[in-house]
């Protein structure tokens, strides 16, 4: 399901974040950027976590169980293979809501230059796809297979069945099942069936391709149109990094748009 290997972006969701704390371009909405962050942030952590509770799953279900007093079946802990069948709706809802925020924050930057992308991931994917966006940007993406099966697990979740968790056996692994309509079943292949090391690595991948977006704006389309000579109010600091507040007032200094972006990690242009 992801890409393999890839290269990190140099300037992610938290960079762009910081720029439009500090220097407000134009086209850049502070709060879809923030929870474009958050949620980068929240999928790093579902990364980490997902080992942890497929472990709990897999101890849960490899004892033999408690003894029924009334019969001669063995009951077990259900509630840790509960959570992790809950961790693959909720980061697949994740990842395409990550995305979908992603695209909307795109759309706004580049219109203002003058070539919108789609307002969709979709729509951008699509694009990908026909060969209609810049090389850099297909270059920032990498592989984007991971977005359309995971895209099809989400609407197969969110409005046909649950997934089917599988801890037992020599590998775990977990079944997307088909009761979506047939023109929605074109990129899973029956029986759809993926380890759980398969889907981190989509996680990861989903990462890398909205990570590579925010460095593509960024580069392309935030600091090409910046003129660093002017400057922004900044909140004084102290040597280490405290407000400086002086009868009960914040001290506001003048920084240039060029020094505003060294202190959000940015290179001048």
């Amino acid at each position: 399901m992801g890409t393999g290997s890839r290269e990190e972006a140099r300037y992610g969701a938290a960079v762009l974040h910081n720029i439009a704390i500090l220097v407000s371009p134009k086209g850049l909405n502070l709060e879809q950027v923030l929870a474009w962050s958050e949620k980068t942030k929240y999928l790093r952590v579902a990364m980490s976590d997902l080992p942890a509770r497929l472990a709990e799953a897999q101890t849960a279900g490899a004892g033999l169980g408690e003894e029924h007093p009334e019969s001669d079946v063995r009951v077990y802990d259900a509630v840790p293979a509960l959570r992790l069948a809950m961790m693959l709706e909720l980061t697949a809802h994740l990842i395409y809501s990550l995305t979908e925020i992603a695209a909307n924050v795109a759309n706004k930057i580049t219109a203002t230059n003058g070539n919108a992308l789609p307002s969709s991931f979709n729509g951008i994917r699509k694009a990908v796809d026909d060969g209609t966006v810049p090389d850099a940007l297909v270059a920032a993406f990498g592989d984007l297979s991971w977005y359309k099966k995971v895209r099809e697990m989400r609407t197969e979740w969110a409005h046909y069945s649950a997934p089917f968790v599988s801890v037992g056996g020599d590998q775990a692994a977990f079944r997307v099942y088909a009761q979506r309509r047939p023109n929605e079943r074109t990129h899973l292949q029956e029986p759809a069936i993926f380890t759980f090391d398969e889907y981190i690595e989509g996680i990861g991948s989903a990462v890398h391709a909205t990570e590579g977006l925010a460095h593509f704006l960024i580069v392309e389309h935030v600091l090409p149109y910046l003129d660093c000579s002017a400057t922004r109010p900044y909140l004084t600091k102290t040597s280490d990094d405290f407000p400086v507040i002086r009868n009960g007032k914040a001290a506001i200094e003048e920084k240039t748009i060029g020094d505003l972006l060294k202190l959000c990690g940015v290179d001048r242009p």
